[in-house]
């Protein structure tokens, strides 16, 4: 066939160099080709099948004995150039010209995750073989196109032109409807599903094709070199439907504990099913996590201060100008007080949009039950639907935005990459000049999260997996990378999972979205006034801010126990500076015209009261000095008690505070269980009661290694799930029907969580499960 010729007959010659790209083809010959492909994918799966129900145990136990250099041997006798790194697309346009890759690059970007540095691994050969013979071709056809989208988007791969033509598999189980072919002219249809992001133009799904039978191709020839002593010859007389049948009770590769492994075997498995649940779960975990973050700005000195030192951390003062000198500006007062605003927005500011993105998902979740036998794979959406998801994303691509606004401020003169920089000095808004130095790439991948548009030329998951990677495999790329940014990568990495949900309804953007984009933006502007009404009242209130010093002003003994009275009086000190700043900052929020965000705050704050240190002379009450006295405990309660309760009850729409949040309709609730005591192991038995230790008092306060914590989650019955940066989801089950996610981030770039962060990871965890030092039971 001509135009497979004029693409280096991708699936005849895997692996061999190319510098043809295709040309305009005629309809015949698309047809032609389209028609073969899909002939030849579905003879490949059926060969496929047969070999692995018949010598599945024998591959994969001569895989696994095979050393990574034999593994890599039998790779390359396959397919003898292949990349022999991850991602070769990506590598291969940081270090070619756009020439050089047109030449000779372009099977690496036809197959982005075809390498032998990823595939001599145990896993990700055999979840390949097992997965794209166990599930249909169509279940790959969004996977597939998210994997050629960069090849297109940098021109490298050149869809055949073929205009007026959708071609629809999304949906389509055999090879009759798999590929049809449907004509704009004949088939009003045709347009539209291509339009809406169901079908794909016949260009775009040639090369999904190409990509889909060169991987049937390979894995044969691997599958028969592993067995070349075997006689695996198909039989005459298969008997095709009972192979099939028989193959639904094969049991699947699990997914691996270990980070790096799952990651690595990601790209070759089938994407899972829709899952609002755990959409809902995410968002769900994101806003308690922002919660979270806002009451120990309030409350807690130390944590306060560590807040405003990160922040102060990654701003631009902290380069040296291109002569070497400092910034005049930094640690002067001005400085500080723009320091305090902006940590104070954002903790006051990031809850309300998670809020609203939670909201946004619930409406998706009942409206998907309300068209429930409309919604599939391969089909139009129904509009109400469709104007549900398209409102979700673009609020999720306004987070993407600002958290590229905050990498673009934070990513340069972090403490791990500052001294790459230099800063113009005459121009502080000016971006910070690249030293020249010997390119890195992590630090490559990451400016391109900097730019918007970059994010859309490579993808955001691309990018974002690829920095994933780096960071869990080598230490040096974990230590470039700074605690602020990776929560960064962390917000992101939840982003792109919630975006992926969706192109299992859709292989790619809508052309015409459902919306306006003008309506999506005031849609979005009037749900965000809340916000803004706030920000602006804090800015035109600044002086509220103005600390010469607040680090040494919320100066807090936190790395230590308070037992001499010059560390309790200092803690004391801290205690009373933030709740005065506490007490300014709810008069201001009560000062906004609609007190929108104070509704939304207040019942979360107000259900919590303050820890505050005893003073020296009230220890000496045995009432006061034992926290467990009922009367010790509202002293304290009286003492602390926060001003936000008697604004918000003087206010228009007052909120008790013994009442709580309404969850919201379709997320998922925290359900107030009397959960069981639950049994674990000697080792994880001794992390909780380090964790709780202030309520068992069984052993002292110590810090504990982030893997034994993770493995206590786990000992726990919790399902645990690394994300990109940080972040650490924590899922337990209540029961069948209910799922609660937590969101931790791990120490970074150390492994040993210091003593505050085991005291508040113990006390959200109490307050999410309920959960105590009591809980636990050492098991035998």
């Amino acid at each position: 066939m001509p135009l497979q010729s004029e693409t280096s007959q991708a699936s005849e010659s895997m692996g061999q160099e190319s510098t043809l790209q295709p040309k305009e083809p005629k309809l015949s010959t698309v047809r032609e080709e389209t028609s073969g492909l899909v002939s030849g994918i579905f003879a490949s799966r059926s060969r496929m099948i047969f070999l692995l129900d018949r010598f599945g145990d024998a591959i994969g136990k001569r895989w696994h004995k095979k050393t990574p250099d034999q593994r890599k041997k039998l790779l390359y006798a396959v397919w003898p150039f292949m990349p022999d790194h991850h991602r070769p697309d990506i590598n291969g346009w940081h270090v070619y010209s756009k020439e050089e890759l047109q030449t000779s690059c372009y099977e690496d970007f036809l197959f982005p995750h075809i390498n032998s540095d990823d595939l001599s691994k145990p896993g990700p050969l055999l979840v390949l073989m097992q997965h794209r013979a166990r599930y249909s071709p169509d279940t790959f056809v969004s996977t597939d196109m998210e994997s050629l989208g960069f090849g297109v988007a940098s021109g490298v791969l050149k869809p055949p032109n073929l205009t007026g033509w959708t071609t629809l598999m999304l949906g389509r189980k055999t090879a009759k409807t798999y590929g049809q072919m449907r004509s704009w002219a004949n088939d009003k249809k045709a347009h539209d599903l291509a339009a809406c992001g169901v079908g794909l133009h016949t260009g775009e799904a040639v090369l999904v094709l190409r990509l889909q039978q060169s991987l049937f191709d390979f894995l044969i020839r691997c599958t028969e070199n592993i067995l070349s002593d075997v006689d695996n010859e198909t039989p005459h007389d298969l008997d095709l439907a009972a192979t099939l049948a028989s193959m639904e009770t094969w049991p699947m590769i699990p997914i691996p504990s270990d980070p790096l492994e799952a990651l690595t075997e990601a790209p070759y498995r089938a994407r899972a099913d829709f899952n609002l649940k755990r959409m809902q779960a995410l968002l769900f975990a994101k806003h308690f996590e922002v919660l979270e973050h806002l009451w120990y700005c309030r409350e807690d000195p130390g944590y306060w201060h560590d807040q405003l030192h990160e922040y102060a951390q990654h701003q631009n003062e902290q380069l040296l100008d291109s002569k070497g000198q400092p910034h005049p500006g930094l640690y002067t007062p001005r400085f500080w007080k723009r320091i305090v605003t902006s940590v104070i927005s954002n903790a006051y500011g990031d809850p309300h949009p998670w809020r609203l993105a939670m909201e946004r998902v619930a409406v998706v979740s009942q409206l998907h039950e309300k068209y429930r036998d409309r919604i599939s794979p391969g089909k139009k959406l129904p509009r109400e639907f469709d104007v549900a998801v398209c409102k979700l994303n673009y609020h999720l691509n306004q987070t993407v935005s600002h958290a590229a606004s905050m990498l673009t401020m934070g990513l340069s003169p972090s403490p791990p990459l500052r001294k790459y920089f230099r800063r113009d000095p005459e121009n502080d808004s000016s971006s910070p000049v690249r030293r020249r130095k010997r390119e890195i790439m992590i630090l490559w991948l990451l400016q391109q999260l900097q730019d918007e548009s970059q994010i859309r030329f490579f993808g955001l998951h691309n990018l974002l997996s690829y920095i994933h990677r780096i960071m869990l495999s080598q230490p040096k790329g974990r230590e470039i990378v700074s605690p602020f940014v990776a929560k960064i990568l962390s917000e992101l990495a939840l982003v792109t999972e919630i975006f992926r949900q969706f192109y299992i309804f859709r292989l790619k953007a809508p052309e015409k979205p459902a919306i306006r984009q003008q309506a999506l933006y005031t849609n979005y502007k009037s749900k965000m006034l809340v916000v803004d009404e706030v920000c602006d009242i804090f800015d035109e209130n600044d002086d509220v801010f103005a600390f010469d010093d607040p680090l040494k002003v919320f100066d807090y003994p936190f790395d230590r126990a308070l037992h001499n009275e010059a560390d309790v009086n200092l803690a004391c000190l801290a205690e009373a500076q933030l709740d005065d700043l506490s007490s300014k900052l709810d008069r201001l929020v009560r000062c906004t015209p609609q007190k929108g965000l104070l509704v939304s705050l207040a019942p979360e704050l107000l259900d919590r009261s303050k820890k505050r240190t005893s003073k020296v002379e009230d220890r000496k009450d045995p009432k006061i000095a034992d926290p467990t006295c009922a009367e010790a405990e509202a002293t304290a309660a009286q003492r602390n008690e926060m001003s936000l309760e008697d604004q918000v009850s003087s206010s228009k729409a007052p909120i008790a505070p013994s009442t709580p949040p309404s969850p919201l309709p379709g997320t998922i609730p925290f359900p107030e269980l009397e959960l069981p005591t639950i049994q674990v192991g000697k080792k994880a038995f001794k992390t909780f009661s380090i964790l709780y230790a202030d309520s068992t008092k069984a052993v002292p306060p110590s810090t504990i290694q982030w893997t034994d914590f993770v493995n206590a989650m786990v000992n726990a019955g919790c399902k645990v799930e690394k994300l990109c940066g940080s972040a650490w989801l924590f899922f337990a089950t209540a029961d069948e029907d209910v799922e609660k996610a937590v969101l931790l981030h791990e120490p970074h770039p150390g492994v040993e969580m210091p003593l505050e962060m085991v005291r508040r990871y113990g006390e959200t965890l109490e307050r999410v499960y309920g959960w105590t030092g009591q809980t636990f039971v050492r098991g035998g």
